[in-house]
């Protein structure tokens, strides 16, 4: 079983209201069978800078402990903390929405080894059944490449991560 659960706090108003925003998330993730596998615990803050009416600048950070145990009796911890520069671009055309998050990563991974990552994350909408402010549902498709910018020894190599992707349905309350 996969369980995750996140919290996300954003001073909205705020943004509007003076051009500095900010971002609180923790999430938890955690993936068992019979023996669990890993533990994380991911802390996030951000404070940000509106420089338009569609994009914004962000400057955060994050700690994520994680327990890696491959045993019962033997639980490891492993720490990062990471720093972050990110642009997120929106904008609306009618039913069609587009998110754009470009983030610039400076990972310290075991505390001794840095290393450096690029993420572009994009996401469109489109709405099916919403209403004026973009509640309901919508189709919706997203793509995230992570490329390593290499590092410290011990950080990752230079070179593509990963990339998520999703194509299918999203609800908004």
């Amino acid at each position: 079983a996969h369980i995750a659960t996140q919290a996300i706090v954003q001073e909205t108003e705020h943004i509007k209201k003076s051009g500095l925003a900010c971002s609180v998330s923790t999430n938890h993730d955690h993936e068992g069978r019979d023996v669990p596998k890993m533990d994380i615990l991911m802390m996030r803050g951000a404070v940000g800078h509106q420089i338009s009416q569609h994009a914004t600048l962000w400057l955060g950070g994050a700690w994520i402990p994680s327990w890696a145990s491959k045993e019962l009796d033997s639980v490891v911890p492993e720490n990062e903390l990471r720093i972050f520069q990110q642009y997120l671009y929106q904008r609306t055309w009618g039913k069609l929405s587009y998110f754009s998050r470009n983030r610039f990563e400076e990972r310290f991974l075991k505390l001794n080894n840095l290393g450096f990552r690029v993420r572009s994350w994009n996401r469109f909408l489109y709405g099916i059944l919403t209403n004026d402010k973009g509640e309901g549902l919508s189709l919706a498709a997203y793509d995230e490449p992570f490329v390593h910018l290499g590092g410290t020894q011990g950080a990752p190599a230079f070179g593509f991560d990963q990339n998520r992707a999703f194509l299918g349905v999203n609800y908004r309350f």
